[in-house]
C-alpha cells in the first residue's frame, strides 16, 4: 500500500470526503438517493459505530458490497473487495481527526484491481467519529505507470549497450546524460558540459586545422544543425583518436532547440587501415608501372622469336587447355550423371503409381530436387563437349523436321517482339520424312545454339533461312543468316572450344557444341561466309537405316529376389528401392561400405541375400572393394555394379552386370532377375 497519492486525486478526495460531511448532505442524498448515485467517485459514509449510513452505486461496484443500507456493523465486511485491514487506517482517521489516503489492493470478477481511497473524519468527536470514505479504481493508471517504467528500464538497457558513444545535452551545453561507453572515453572522472568536452578533447580535423568551441558538432546542433559523418582528430587518454560524428537537435512540440544529441563513433582502426591501403596502392601503381614497361619489353623480345615456334607453343598450350577441359568435363559428367540415377527411377514410378495423388506428387518432388542438382552441376562449370561418336544403346530414331520445328517454336519468343527497326523475318523449309538414328535432345540443342548465333550476328534485323532436306544420300540441315559474316581468320577458328568474338558477352562453347554433337553423330559441320552479307552454318548427318522390325513381346517370369543395395544418396537409394521393391523383391539398403560389411558379416548375413547392387564411389571407399570380398567370401551371391563414372574395373574383378547411371529402370530389373 502507498501512502501517497498524486496531488490532484488528493484534492479531489478531500473536497469530496468534506462535501460529504457538511450537515445536512445526507438528508438531502437520502432525498435523492440518484443524485448521490451521479457522482463520479466511489462514496461511503460510517458513523461511530461504525456502521454504514449511506452508499452510492460506484461505492457498490468499487467495494463489492451488495446489502442494505445500515446493516455491516463493520467497515471491513462493507468493503469486501479489499484485500487488505482497513480497521488501523479507520481508527487512526478517528482518533486524530485527519483525513489519510491509501491504496488498496482489491479483488473483483474482473481480475486484481487497485483502489485509491480517501478516509476523512466526520461528525463527532474520538471513537465517537465518523468516517467518509471517498474511492477511485486507478487499476489502469497504475498499469500505465508500470509499462512506463518499464519502457524507461528497457530504454536505458538500449541507451547503455549502444556500440558507440552518445550523449545528450541541453540547451545551454551541459551534458544531462552519457551513455556507459561515453563515461568511459575520459578516465574516471567523465566531462559535464560541452565546453569541458571540447577542452579535453581538443578537435581537430584530419588535416591538422584546429575546430573552435561554437564550430564543436554539439554547438552546431544546438543552433539547429543536423550533423552527418563528420570525422574529426581528438585527445584520448590512450592518446589520438579518429571520431566520426553524428547529431540532431531535440526540439520541443513549438519546433525551438531544446537540446541536442551526438553519436559519436570510433573509427581509429577504420582510418588507419583506408591510409594504409591508399599507400599500398600508390607502391602498386609505381609496381605496375615498371612492371608495364618491363612487359613491354619482353614483348618486343617475344615477337622478334620465330614464327614457327610461336605457332608450335599456340598449338601446345590449346592442346594442354582442350585437355583440361576434357577432365573436367567427364567429372561434370559423373555429377550430372548421379543427378539424373533418381529422375529415371523416379519417373519410371510414376507410371506404375499414377493413381495415388499423394505418391506422384512424392515422386515428382524428388525428380524436381534431382533436376535441380543436376542443373546446378551444369551451370557451375558450363558444357563441356565430348569428341567420341556415340556408340549405340541409347540412341533413338527421331525426324529431323520435328526436332528443328521445336528449336524454331522454343527460340520463336527471342526474334518475335524484337522492334520494328531490328526485326527478324524467319523462313523455314522442312521436309517430312527425314529419319536420323541418335540424341534428339542433343541435335535440338544444335540447332538453338545455331539460332542464337545468327540472331547475334542481326542485330539490326535481317532474314533466317532454315531448311531440312536430303541431298545424296544425307540429310542437311542449314541455317543461313543475313547478318555481319566472318572474316576468314575468324571463320577458321570459329569452332575452337572459347574462341568467341563476343568479348565477355560469349563463352565460345556455342559452335563448339555444334561441332561435338555433330562428331557423335557421325555428321560434319561446315561453315560458310561473307563479311558484311551471310553466313550459313551446314550440318550434315548420315541417313538412319531401316527401321528393324518389331520385336515379339516375350511374357517375362517374375522371380523375387533378396537385394543388398549398397548407394550413399539418400534420394537415389530411396528411388531405387522402391522401383525394386514395386517388382516384388525384397531390400535392404546400405549408405556405405562399413555399414555394407556388417549387414554381410553379421550371422547368416550373406545367406540373407540372392543379389547385391552397389555404387562405385562411396564415402568411405570404392565399390570395386566390395566386389572383390563378395567374390572371395561369398561367390554364390550375384553382383552388380552401377555408377556415373567409369565402367572399366580394377584387373582381377569382376561383376555379374554393370550399369552406367542414369539407370534405366528396365535394364536393372533385367539384371537383377538374372
Amino acid at each position: 500500500m502507498s501512502n501517497a497519492p498524486d496531488d490532484v486525486s488528493m484534492e479531489l478526495h478531500m473536497a469530496l470526503a468534506t462535501a460529504v460531511g457538511l450537515e445536512g448532505f445526507a438528508a438531502r442524498a437520502a432525498v435523492d438517493q440518484a443524485l448521490f448515485d451521479a457522482i463520479p467517485v466511489a462514496l461511503a459514509m460510517f458513523d461511530g459505530t461504525p456502521r454504514l449510513r449511506m452508499c452510492n452505486a460506484r461505492y457498490r461496484a468499487v467495494a463489492g458490497f451488495h446489502g442494505p443500507i445500515g446493516t455491516p456493523a463493520d467497515l471491513q465486511e462493507a468493503f469486501p473487495n479489499a484485500r487488505v485491514d482497513l480497521s488501523p487506517t479507520v481508527e487512526q482517521v478517528r482518533a486524530l481527526g485527519i483525513a489519510r489516503t491509501i491504496r488498496i489492493p482489491c479483488a473483483s470478477v474482473e481480475g486484481p484491481r487497485v483502489v485509491e481511497a480517501t478516509f476523512a473524519p466526520i461528525h463527532g468527536t474520538g471513537s465517537s467519529r465518523g468516517v467518509a470514505i471517498v474511492a477511485t479504481d486507478v487499476t489502469e493508471r497504475e498499469e500505465l505507470r508500470g509499462h512506463l517504467a518499464s519502457s524507461v528500464a528497457q530504454l536505458s538497457a538500449i541507451f547503455d549497450v549502444i556500440p558507440e558513444s552518445v550523449r545528450v545535452f541541453d540547451a545551454d551545453g551541459d551534458i544531462l546524460r552519457s551513455n556507459a561507453l561515453a563515461l568511459q572515453e575520459h578516465g574516471e572522472i567523465a566531462p559535464r558540459t560541452l565546453r569541458e568536452l571540447w577542452t579535453r578533447e581538443r578537435p581537430r580535423t584530419l588535416d591538422h586545422t584546429h575546430v573552435p568551441l561554437d564550430q564543436h558538432p554539439a554547438s552546431r546542433a544546438l543552433r539547429g544543425e543536423s550533423i552527418r559523418d563528420e570525422t574529426l582528430a581528438v585527445n584520448r587518454p590512450a592518446g589520438e583518436a579518429i571520431i566520426e560524428v553524428n547529431g540532431n537537435p531535440l526540439r520541443d512540440p513549438s519546433g525551438s532547440v531544446k537540446g541536442a544529441v551526438i553519436v559519436v563513433r570510433d573509427v581509429t582502426d577504420r582510418v588507419r587501415l583506408s591510409q594504409e591501403l591508399e599507400e599500398q596502392v600508390r607502391v602498386g601503381t609505381a609496381l605496375y608501372a615498371h612492371v608495364a614497361t618491363e612487359a613491354e619489353r619482353f614483348e618486343k623480345m617475344a615477337d622478334e622469336r620465330s614464327g614457327e615456334l610461336l605457332r608450335f607453343q599456340e598449338a601446345h598450350a590449346r592442346d594442354r587447355r582442350l585437355a583440361a577441359v576434357g577432365q573436367l568435363a567427364a567429372g561434370v559428367m559423373h555429377d550430372v550423371n548421379n543427378a539424373l540415377n533418381p529422375i529415371m527411377s523416379a519417373a519410371y514410378l510414376l507410371g506404375l503409381n499414377a493413381d495415388n495423388p499423394d505418391t506422384v506428387r512424392d515422386y515428382a518432388r524428388r525428380i524436381q530436387k534431382a533436376a535441380e542438382t543436376g542443373a546446378a552441376t551444369a551451370a557451375r562449370v558450363g558444357r563441356f563437349i565430348r569428341q567420341e561418336p556415340l556408340s549405340g544403346g541409347r540412341e533413338q530414331r527421331f525426324d529431323l523436321g520435328t526436332v528443328v520445328a521445336e528449336a524454331i517454336e522454343l527460340t520463336r519468343p527471342t526474334w518475335d517482339r524484337r522492334p520494328e527497326s531490328s526485326r527478324i523475318i524467319v523462313e523455314a523449309d522442312l521436309h517430312d520424312g527425314i529419319t536420323l538414328e541418335g540424341i534428339a535432345g542433343e541435335v535440338r540443342e544444335a540447332m538453338l545454339n545455331l539460332v542464337a548465333n545468327a540472331l547475334d550476328a542481326m542485330k539490326a534485323g535481317g532474314t533466317l533461312t532454315i531448311s531440312a532436306r536430303v541431298v545424296d544420300g544425307e540429310a542437311w540441315l542449314s541455317v543461313r543468316d543475313t547478318g555481319t559474316g566472318m572474316t576468314e581468320d575468324v571463320r577458321e577458328r570459329a569452332f575452337e572450344p572459347f574462341f568467341s568474338t563476343k568479348g565477355t558477352a560469349g563463352s565460345g562453347l556455342g559452335l563448339s557444341e555444334v561441332y561435338g554433337i555433330m562428331k557423335r553423330h557421325r555428321g560434319r559441320a561446315e561453315l560458310i561466309s561473307t563479311p558484311g552479307i551471310e553466313t550459313t552454318v551446314r550440318l550434315r548427318f548420315p541417313l538412319a537405316g531401316p527401321a528393324p522390325a518389331p520385336r515379339p513381346a516375350v511374357l517375362r517370369r517374375r522371380v523375387v529376389r533378396r537385394i543388398l543395395l549398397v548407394e550413399d544418396q539418400d534420394d537415389a537409394r530411396w528411388l531405387v528401392r522402391e522401383l525394386l521393391e514395386t517388382e516384388g523383391h525384397r531390400v535392404t539398403v546400405a549408405a556405405d561400405l562399413a555399414s555394407a560389411r556388417a549387414l554381410l558379416n553379421a550371422p547368416d548375413g550373406a545367406a540373407r541375400f540372392d543379389v547385391v547392387v552397389s555404387d562405385v564411389f562411396l564415402p568411405d571407399g570404392n565399390g570395386w572393394e566390395l566386389v572383390a570380398e563378395i567374390r572371395n567370401r561369398f561367390p554364390h551371391l550375384r553382383i552388380g555394379v552401377v555408377t556415373g563414372w567409369e565402367l572399366a574395373p580394377p584387373r582381377s574383378v569382376t561383376a555379374d552386370f554393370t550399369l552406367r547411371k542414369p539407370l534405366a529402370a528396365r535394364e536393372l530389373l533385367e539384371c537383377v532377375a538374372g
